[in-house]
Formats: C-alpha cells, sequence, structure tokens
C-alpha cells in the first residue's frame, strides 16, 4: 500500500507471490485522491472481505498490509490499527527504490483480471 494525497494517488494492490516461477500475481487494485485515512482504510478492509470458496459467507482476512514508510504514515497506520482492526507493517524503502524496480522489471508479471476479462 502507497500513501498517497495529491497529485500522487493511494494506491492499494493485492498480489500474491510464487518464488518458484519468480511470479507476482495481482489480484486487485485500488486507487484515490485526497482521501482520509479512514475512507481508504475502508476500502481495504471491504478488499480483505471475501469468502474463501463460492457461496460461502464472506469474511474479514486477517492479513499483514505492508504500506509506504514515508513520514506522515504513523498517523495513518494508526488510524487503520485503531480504528479498523487492519494488521499494518511499514515496508522500509529507505535507499532500495532503483534495486525494488530492477527487481520487480525481473519478474514474471500476471494480471489476473485482465486473463479473465473483468
Amino acid at each position: 500500500m502507497d500513501w498517497g494525497w495529491f497529485p500522487d494517488p493511494w494506491r492499494f494492490v493485492r498480489c500474491g507471490w510464487e518464488p518458484d516461477a519468480r511470479r507476482l500475481l495481482i489480484f486487485e487494485e485500488h486507487s484515490a485522491n485526497k482521501m482520509m485515512p479512514a475512507d481508504t482504510g475502508r476500502i481495504v478492509v471491504d478488499s480483505l472481505t471475501f469468502p474463501d470458496e463460492q457461496g460461502a459467507e464472506a469474511y474479514f482476512h486477517d492479513q499483514i498490509v505492508y504500506c509506504d514508510d514515508t513520514s506522515d504514515s504513523k498517523v495513518q497506520m494508526n488510524v487503520w490499527r485503531r480504528e479498523l482492526g487492519i494488521r499494518v507493517h511499514a515496508a522500509r524503502k529507505a535507499r532500495m527504490r532503483r534495486l525494488s524496480y530492477e527487481w520487480l522489471a525481473g519478474l514474471l508479471t500476471l494480471a489476473l483480471l485482465a486473463l479473465i476479462g473483468a
């Protein structure tokens, strides 16, 4: 999850990692501008509320959400923890931006929604 306000967007992406295939599977993406933490947090709660199989009851999946470690992220992460019960952890980028981009460029990426025609 990347905090954003304007002009940079707030962005939340659900994905999976297949290390043996070096494949990143992208399931879902949400984007917004100028939204308060409680509002973006509700988007994340809704995204993490789903059934495990078709026809089953939807429930909140208590998954860790890794967040950008910007200067104001502690305040936003506290809102998510305290008000919405989301387990958030800072994803420390430090000076790793270029290395991260190179790592991502070397992966096989797959947008699942594009495959199923959604």
